[in-house]
């Protein structure tokens, strides 16, 4: 079970919590302490392991924010959420900049609260992947005679959460294949192959809006002329896969700003307005409107186009529809504006690129 740390002066907050039908087997989550203030909490995590660390901002002796910045410093635990109320919002930003997990608003709902406890478990595990994975990698001698099925749990365990570490440990793996083959022999790449092609689909499995943007296909068959530097060719391919998603989701873009991300790319034909959008999250529009742009470095609505036009890239390349039915499809009316803002998102026209791509295809 996943040990969780309530923190709130207000004990009617913290009943609350527990009454919900979200703690036990099912999510895997209990609630194994509880304090009333920061410094009761840094005590009681110098003390004990706690998976997760739920706390009220406004607190006496050491608040919220005060406590974050305390546990991040000691490295107390990985997870922290903060309970913030309506007029707190400058507070939660401020939470998440310095590194929270997460905030909940109070009341938190239910299924809030289990789909928080949803993602905290994947990143706890992720983690343990990861260290698990390293410790595996710094053991000497270990022939891989066999597919590596290990260490591709590991490599994926940790996608979604540091792509650098996913390409490194995935290299490191291709290498070591090649080194412990022991002689030049090119049947090794069958199994990097292998190895390279189920990344590339988990990949596409974890970030599920990937297919409205890119050809899964053309990432599983990069050209290899020589073995010897399959692994070399794999990884560039991973970086570019992986540079493309964080130009979707930045990576600043944590928490709840992540989500919002997240529909707006899984919803990229629909109409989507700031307001809507702070509606659906509960959140207040002005605060989405100055933390988007604070935490990603596009305003909103900027964002929202960039995602249209790599739509629209897509439709282009990999569709029968006419550059007006994309037009359409989009929500642009006007078929001039919709030409000159695809062209400076993808630095050409559309009819330019739909016969570059029709001729590499010939």
């Amino acid at each position: 079970m996943y040990q969780t740390l309530i923190v709130d002066d207000r004990d009617i907050f913290i009943l609350e919590l527990k009454r919900l039908k979200v703690w036990g087997e099912g999510l895997g989550f209990e609630i194994a302490g509880k304090a009333s203030d920061g410094v009761q909490a840094l005590e009681m995590l110098r003390s004990n392991h706690y998976d997760l660390v739920i706390t009220d901002i406004r607190m006496p002796r050491i608040d919220g924010i005060k406590l974050l910045q305390e546990i991040k410093k000691e490295k107390l635990c990985s997870c922290v959420v903060l309970l913030s109320e309506h007029s707190e919002f400058e507070y939660a930003r401020r939470g998440i900049v310095l590194g929270a997990f997460d905030y909940l608003v109070k009341p938190a709902k239910e299924q809030e609260v289990s789909e928080l406890l949803s993602r905290t478990k994947q990143f706890i595990d992720a983690l343990e992947a990861q260290k698990s994975l390293e410790q595996g990698i710094a053991q000497k001698g270990r022939a891989m005679t066999s597919y590596p099925s290990v260490e591709e749990k590991n490599t994926v365990a940790l996608i979604g959460k540091n792509d650098d570490q996913v390409v490194d440990l995935f290299l490191n793996t291709a290498k070591s294949i090649l080194h412990m083959s022991g002689e030049e022999d090119s049947g090794c790449t069958v199994v990097i192959r292998r190895f390279y092609i189920n990344i590339i689909s988990e990949i596409f499995s974890h970030y599920s809006w990937l297919q409205l943007y890119l050809d899964e296909s053309s990432y599983k068959e990069p050209d290899i002329d020589d073995y010897k530097n399959c692994a070399d060719i794999y990884k560039e391919s991973l970086y570019q896969l992986f540079d493309f998603v964080h130009r979707l989701i930045p990576r600043e873009a944590n928490g709840v700003l992540h989500n919002i991300c997240h529909f707006i790319l899984e919803n990229p034909e629909s109409e989507i307005k700031l307001s809507s959008v702070a509606e659906k999250f509960y959140i207040n529009h002005t605060y989405l409107s100055n933390t988007f742009r604070q935490k990603t470095g596009h305003r909103f609505n900027d964002y929202v186009t960039s995602v249209r036009m790599a739509r629209a890239r897509f439709l282009v390349e990999h569709s029968e529809l006419k550059i007006y039915e994309i037009c359409n499809r989009l929500g642009y009316k006007d078929a001039d504006y919709f030409n000159r803002l695809f062209k400076k998102y993808n630095s050409t026209t559309p009819t330019d690129i739909r016969k570059t791509f029709e001729s590499n295809k010939s």
